[in-house]
């Protein structure tokens, strides 16, 4: 992600157009006042794709902050959010696109097979000088989404969860004409999915449930 600036603001409005209803409008902005530098970006996507049932729009956000108070402290602060959907048309084969390759597989309106995501991401990285030839590197990040497909025969629902955290130490000297660097640290991340199964009788409409399992993960 870009920084923002030069000057306390700055701003861009853009528009496209294409084929087969493409369309994206963005607006974004950013500046530098003092030790902070920011930038914030928002954009709107969408089609009514090539083939039948292909028609996708994204949503999404994106914002960075850096602040450097001192020469020995640098924080940078990302924020991401995208909600996404896609049509999905499933494949075909070489017959069917000698018929016609825009139509779509038998199954995909029927079921009225997509693809929806919504997902939000924040990170934090700072780098600290706690005295000369001595710094603390500290990341931390937090990732949640949720997920939704309709398909043959099933309806899949998820959700995300993932946390992380990164500290490290870090040790510069010289010894006469060798220069030691000494580098100490450690990571923890661990993540939850949530998923539940529901039947697709048709159109999407959520039938009985299939089966709900939670599965747990970890890494130090």
């Amino acid at each position: 992600t870009r920084d923002g600036g030069p000057g306390p603001f700055r701003g861009l409005a853009s528009g496209e157009v294409g084929s087969y209803g493409f369309y994206k409008t963005l607006a974004e902005g950013g500046g530098e006042s003092g030790s902070a530098n920011y930038r914030i970006s928002m954009s709107h996507v969408a089609a009514d794709g090539y083939r039948q049932h292909t028609a996708f729009w994204s949503d999404n956000i994106y914002g960075k902050l850096r602040w450097t108070p001192t020469p020995r402290v640098d924080v940078r602060q990302v924020l991401a959010w995208t909600d996404h959907f896609e049509q999905n048309a499933e494949g075909l084969n070489r017959l069917q696109v000698q018929q016609d390759p825009r139509q779509p597989n038998s199954d995909a309106i029927p079921k009225n097979e997509f693809y929806k995501v919504g997902r939000f991401t924040g990170g934090l990285t700072g780098r600290f000088g706690i005295a000369p030839g001595q710094a603390l590197n500290l990341t931390g990040f937090f990732r949640t989404w949720k997920y939704l497909e309709p398909r043959p025969p099933e309806i899949i629902r998820r959700q995300f969860l993932t946390p992380g955290l990164t500290l490290q130490y870090d040790l510069d000297s010289d010894a006469g004409a060798i220069h030691n660097h000494l580098s100490v640290g450690g990571d923890v991340q661990w993540q939850s999915i949530d998923e539940l199964r529901f039947e697709n009788p048709g159109g999407a409409q959520q039938g009985a449930l299939q089966s709900n399992q939670n599965i747990m993960q970890h890494a130090e």
